[in-house]
């Protein structure tokens, strides 16, 4: 969904239109990840603790930007409905909230999605190796 809404225009069409609603992260997506830090010491080869650790640093980090992210959307629809000098105000955000999209959020994002394939499949193969069967996801 993420991925879609940056994608959905080149960046001089991005440049010139209202940046877009991105909703922020209200729940836990790292769960999983939570619940279970404590057993990568268990892993046997570092590369593949590091890489976990990595991605989970750029995933968190991609949330984070959401997160900074969709506060200051609201505020500037808000502004944008007002009357008076508000909707100067709004444009006057667009710039920013715009940058933070295309470069911030968009940057972010493509590390993760670059990442994470290769990630999955280095965890299925070290399973392999110590005998786990893994479910193909």
């Amino acid at each position: 969904m993420l991925s879609e809404l940056l994608e959905e225009h080149t960046p001089k069409q991005q440049d010139e239109r209202p940046p877009f609603s991105i909703p922020p992260a209200t729940q836990n997506y790292f769960t999983v990840h939570d619940l279970n830090a404590g057993m990568l010491g268990r892993i046997t080869k570092a590369d593949v603790t590091k890489k976990i650790v990595i991605t989970y640093a750029r995933a968190k980090s991609l949330m984070d930007a959401v997160n900074y992210y969709a506060p200051r959307y609201e505020e500037r629809d808000r502004l944008s409905r007002g009357t008076g000098p508000e909707p100067t105000q709004a444009q006057e955000m667009d710039p920013g909230l715009r940058k933070w999209a295309n470069e911030t959020i968009r940057e972010r994002l493509e590390a993760v999605e670059k990442d994470l394939p290769g990630l999955l499949e280095e965890i299925e193969k070290y399973l392999e190796s110590e005998g786990v069967e893994a479910e193909k996801v």
